[in-house]
Parts: C-alpha cells; sequence; structure tokens
C-alpha cells in the first residue's frame, strides 16, 4: 500500500473517533482537533500520491469514501447535538447514496472510475470549514455546510456528465 493510501485511509479510521469526540462534551477541543488533522490529510493524501507519483485506482476510490465517511459522521455527530437539522444529513445520505449507485454501474458497465475534481474539492472544503464554524458560529457554520451540499450537487453533475459524454478524463479501472 502507498504512503499516500496510508494517509487516506488514516482518514478513514479517524471518522469515529471524531465523533464519539464531538459527542463528549468533556473531548469536544479533541474532536476539533481530529477534524483539524482530518481535513489536512485530505489536503496531503492527494499531494503525496502526485509528488511521489503513486496515484492509484485504490486511492482513486478510498479517497471520497474517506471524505463521505468523515463528512457523513461528522453530520450526523451535528444533528445528534442539535447543531443542524436533520434533513441536512438526509439530503446528504440520498445525494451520496445516488452518486454512489452511479459510480457502482459505471464500474460494472465500463469499467470506469471518474476521478475528483475541482467541484468535489471544493464541496469537501465547504463542509470542513462549516463544520469549524458551527463551534463559533452556528448559523454560519450551517449555511456554509449547506453551502458545501448545494456545490456537492454540482459536482455530482459534473461526474454524471462525464459519464455520460465517456470523457477520456476518465479512468480505466
Amino acid at each position: 500500500m502507498t504512503l499516500a493510501n496510508c494517509i487516506t485511509l488514516s482518514r478513514l479510521l479517524m471518522a469515529p473517533f471524531i465523533v464519539w469526540a464531538w459527542l463528549n462534551p468533556s473531548s469536544i477541543y479533541y474532536g476539533i482537533l481530529l477534524l483539524g488533522i482530518v481535513a489536512l490529510t485530505d489536503l496531503v493524501d492527494g499531494a503525496v500520491a502526485r509528488a511521489r507519483n503513486e496515484v492509484s485506482e485504490l486511492g482513486k476510490i478510498l479517497d471520497p469514501i474517506a471524505d463521505k465517511a468523515v463528512i457523513g459522521s461528522v453530520l450526523v455527530a451535528l444533528v445528534l447535538k442539535g447543531t443542524i437539522s436533520s434533513w441536512l444529513v438526509w439530503f446528504y445520505i440520498a445525494k451520496e447514496g445516488l452518486q454512489l449507485l452511479g459510480g457502482m454501474l459505471l464500474l460494472a458497465t465500463k469499467r470506469q472510475v471518474i476521478p475528483s475534481n475541482f467541484w468535489g474539492k471544493l464541496s469537501s472544503s465547504l463542509f470542513y470549514i462549516g463544520f469549524f464554524l458551527t463551534f463559533f458560529w452556528r448559523e454560519g457554520g450551517n449555511v456554509m455546510i449547506i453551502t458545501g451540499l448545494l456545490v456537492s450537487m454540482v459536482a455530482m453533475t459534473t461526474y454524471f456528465c462525464a459519464a455520460a459524454t465517456d470523457r477520456t478524463n476518465v479512468t480505466r479501472a
């Protein structure tokens, strides 16, 4: 396993610890620290993969799974804390389920994986910013999370369009 994939896997493994820390009032600062580490690994893993020429099919699949696990987990924690409305989580889960189904269909029929793009990365960044904001300014955090959700819809549309037009930037699996 490559270093970049290990970094991505660490992000995935930290998701339950973030939720635990966020739901424990005495551990909230650990939760913020863990989220900061996770956000940093989200930036670093791709850069490490490119710098070390370790871009892999596993990484292209593992990275969005780690993102979705962390974002989904934090959204659930925020609902349980009463910080955000549950419809945001249900909307996120429905959108991700639809995107997962489309990705699985594309992989099964065309053996293709669509790599992440600007919109997907922007969406993740907006979610992380929104999560941090909820600690200091709940309304601003909620607006940023909703913005991240809307941008993730744009990202999904670009992925579906790339699959439908069979663009050359799609990677064969």
